[in-house]
């Protein structure tokens, strides 16, 4: 994930996995692992990590759990992305047995949308979330998926879910 590359889109720097060191990575990993409540998933080609996935807020006892992906910016728009998901998806559901998992996913984020949209996932609801990211990343033709409020940037995004039923029609 060292050599992920940048997204051009300034609105999604924040998914960039700036280059690290060894140590740093090491640290990332713990920070993102030591809840309990979520797994981590990469995607590979030949050795080299392309993905990351992660199943957060799981809830055994309900069959749910909130899905993040974040795909080097050199493979998005070539297939993989549905590919990993896909694959990511029949082991969610068929070989651990979850009935269910949510998303959300920025509105000015066309592209995953469309791909989430593609795999039988619903929107399920619409709100805001916090922009992680800064002021001069948004264009003037950006700011209609924002809310600029006490200082504060809320991204405009979609709750999306697919259901196994959803998922294995």
């Amino acid at each position: 994930m060292r050599s992920f590359g940048n997204n051009k889109n300034p609105l999604l720097i924040s998914y960039d996995f700036w280059p690290r060191s060894f140590t740093e990575c090491g640290y990332w990993y713990l920070k993102k692992t030591e809840k309990k409540d979520r797994r981590y998933f990469v995607a590979s080609i030949k050795g080299k990590i392309i993905a990351y996935l992660s199943s957060k807020d799981i809830d055994m006892d309900e069959g749910t759990s909130v899905l993040g992906l974040v795909l080097d910016p050199n493979f998005q728009s070539c297939g993989y992305g549905k590919r990993i998901m896909e694959k990511f998806l029949a082991m969610y559901f068929d070989d651990y047995g979850f009935d269910e998992m949510t998303l959300t996913v920025d509105m000015f984020n066309e592209r995953a949308f469309r791909l989430y949209k593609s795999l039988g996932f619903k929107v399920v609801g619409r709100g805001y979330q916090i922009f992680d990211g800064e002021r001069w990343q948004i264009s003037k033709g950006d700011e209609k998926f924002f809310v600029f409020k006490k200082g504060r940037i809320l991204s405009k995004m979609r709750k999306m879910k697919i259901s196994y039923e959803d998922f294995s029609l």
